[in-house]
């Protein structure tokens, strides 16, 4: 499409990028020249309309070209401490432009996706090797599994059926290896803020959706967990999606449909967000059905779902469950009383950083306490609210307990704290600007406590993020959850072409579930020699084990060596 024309007969395109020098875009991966493109194309729009528009839409622009320089291209040799200012940026001007300016629902639709897309990208890593975390090893077993038949394995191993499923037919429609196509599917969760943002803006208005969708955009799981090649990104997709509906199509045949497809896919998908989604939609339908106290009485809308709703991935995890009859019930719990009962209390979050990084992040409990405030004020205020508000506050508060629960005293469940935080956060966040928006609670310049609440979850949440997570470094082996090496995968094909099958121990022990025909520990307890060992020559994020000195080197490049029992 070709842009207007101004008066002299030339195109404003040629104004827009004169001067500006873009050399540095042939380095960086196809998909982000494409943000930057449509970025471009929001400032050209909205150029004449006033010159602090024009500044704030540049300094987006700036930010975002800046953002991605740093964060996907290697060795850029400029302090890591640029990457987070331009992050911030990318998220702080978005909030403000919304707030000085009715900016319309495509342009806040845009800033939502591309700022979350690019700063998942950063994570994802074009020029690292391999996939982000470890995780994606079982995945690419999943996939190989499910490619080979539906057998014994798949189902012991425990694996879900809809995620290799729709690997398979993505792979086949764009003809790539699974390994290209898994990289960047995971892009498809940044999403989920855009789904929640449509939604509320049909009920709540723009701009106050739009701090909602932008705080959940913020949400550090999303943006350094939902990035791996996964079955959790996709069902995470499904529950929003379903969630999104229930706002926008108000034909009830339309809408059953959608949530049908949408609640019966996510019960194949993954098993965890299955059983969140059929707490989600069944709590939502309820609440409001319950005979309380007139101090509770809601507002009606028509935003809720019904119990069938819920019950659709509950039917459909049970058949799953039930399928290979005792097996499989079996293999799931005996795993995870297993998991209980021999797994220390994890960190909720990792990697190392600097003092004033980590006290800003530490702030974000503060955040979260004043976010769960002015909720039960609001629920405790004679003033009605909506329905759907009041099933999601009880729903922000059962995953705020879990979250806190597993923060405090430990993970009595294999659950992590992010995978309460992914729901606990858009469920605070929305109905925090709601109750205050909508005047439920009395708040002077509301406006303004929105934007400041806003702006601190959005910070918080940013300051979670280890440096190493938004700067390229494919030379750099990190022991914290990230990017392999080609210098670690080089030795997993070493060993597996001349190594003997024996256990390995390494302190990074998913390196080897793929492609190498033996066993591997990490080195926990080892007191005598056993197999081969790995050590690394710098190791960021862990002081680096010494190999038992018993062993001989048989191998030795790019940083890392194995030894060998002699």
């Amino acid at each position: 499409m070709s842009l207007p024309q101004d008066s002299s007969g030339q195109s404003r395109e040629r104004e827009l990028f004169h001067g500006v020098s873009y050399d540095w875009m042939k380095k960086a991966q196809d998909v982000t020249c494409y943000f930057i493109s449509v970025q471009v194309t929001c400032v050209h729009v909205m150029w004449a309309e006033n010159n602090t528009l024009k500044v704030g839409l540049s300094l987006y622009l700036i930010s975002l070209s800046l953002f991605a320089y740093l964060s996907l291209i290697p060795d850029t040799n400029i302090p890591v401490e640029w990457n987070y200012l331009s992050l911030f940026m990318l998220f702080f001007i978005p909030v403000l432009l919304s707030l000085k300016f009715n900016l319309p629902k495509w342009m806040l639709s845009g800033f939502v996706l591309i700022t979350v897309s690019v700063t998942m990208l950063a994570a994802i890593g074009p020029n690292e090797a391999g996939f982000y975390g470890y995780d994606p090893t079982q995945s690419l077993e999943s996939y190989r599994l499910f490619r080979d038949g539906w057998g014994l394995g798949m189902i012991v191993g425990g694996h879900w059926p809809g995620f290799p499923a729709f690997v398979s037919v993505v792979v086949e429609i764009v003809g790539l290896d699974v390994e290209s196509v898994g990289k960047y599917l995971p892009l498809v969760a940044s999403t989920v803020p855009l789904f929640l943002f449509i939604a509320l803006s049909r009920t709540i208005g723009n701009m106050p959706a739009f701090f909602a969708g932008m705080g959940t955009a913020s949400t550090r799981t999303l943006l350094m967990f939902e990035v791996k090649f996964i079955e959790e990104p996709f069902a995470l997709v499904l529950l929003f999606f379903s969630i999104a509906v229930i706002f926008i199509l108000s034909d009830h045949l339309s809408q059953s449909s959608l949530i049908f497809w949408g609640m019966f896919s996510l019960g194949l998908m993954h098993h965890y967000m299955a059983a969140v989604g059929v707490v989600i939609f069944v709590i939502w339908a309820v609440i409001p059905q319950l005979p309380l106290p007139d101090r509770f009485e809601t507002l009606s809308t028509n935003n809720l779902p019904s119990i069938a709703h819920g019950l659709i991935p509950a039917i459909v995890l049970a058949i799953v469950f039930l399928y290979p009859y005792a097996m499989f019930s079996r293999f799931v719990i005996l795993e995870l009383l297993f998991e209980i009962a021999t797994s220390p209390p994890r960190a909720v979050e990792g990697g190392t950083s600097d003092a004033l990084r980590q006290a800003i992040s530490r702030a974000r409990y503060a955040v979260y306490a004043l976010m769960s405030a002015l909720i039960v004020w609001a629920v405790l205020s004679r003033t009605k609210l909506a329905d759907w508000e009041q099933s999601w506050a009880v729903l922000a508060g059962i995953f705020s307990i879990g979250f806190l629960g597993s923060v405090i005293g430990g993970e009595t469940v294999p659950l992590a704290g992010g995978r309460f935080l992914i729901i606990m956060i858009p469920l605070l966040i929305s109905v925090s600007v709601t109750v205050v928006v909508l005047n439920r609670v009395s708040i002077p310049r509301s406006r303004v406590v929105i934007v400041i609440l806003v702006l601190g979850l959005i910070t918080t949440q940013l300051a979670a993020i280890e440096p190493y997570r938004i700067d390229t470094n494919p030379s750099q082996m990190i022991h914290p959850e990230a990017h392999y090496t080609s210098s670690e995968y080089s030795t997993t094909n070493w060993m597996t072409e001349y190594g003997r099958g024996q256990l390995i121990i390494d302190e990074q022990p998913h390196l080897w579930e793929i492609g190498y025909n033996g066993d591997s520990s990490g080195p926990s307890g080892l007191s005598y020699c056993q197999g081969y060992s790995v050590e690394r020559d710098n190791y960021l994020g862990i002081d680096q084990w010494a190999r038992p000195p018993n062993q001989e080197v048989i191998y030795s490049a790019g940083g890392i060596s194995i030894g060998r029992c002699s």
